[in-house]
């Protein structure tokens, strides 16, 4: 129970942030760059390119180059997914 409760609360505002969006990610299953942007609006994307890249150094998630018209996008999600 305690274990469950460290992930979910944080000490701090970029802790919270980042325990969001991981919440986001799992919950939808694949994520877009563009997503995150949509329903993060008060964080800057530089930070959120940093938590998206701190989830993917931890092993929870994986990042997936998708081609597309224009530039390569870019989705996240959980690596048993």
């Amino acid at each position: 129970m305690m274990q469950g409760a460290s992930v979910n609360m944080a000490s701090n505002p970029y802790e919270r942030d980042f325990n969001e969006g991981r919440a986001f990610i799992r919950e939808r299953g694949d994520v877009t760059s563009t997503d995150l942007l949509r329903e993060f609006r008060d964080i800057k994307s530089r930070d959120l390119d940093e938590y998206t890249s701190r989830l993917v150094k931890t092993g929870e998630f994986e990042a997936v180059q998708k081609p597309t018209k224009g530039r390569p996008g870019t989705s996240y999600r959980p690596r048993n997914h």
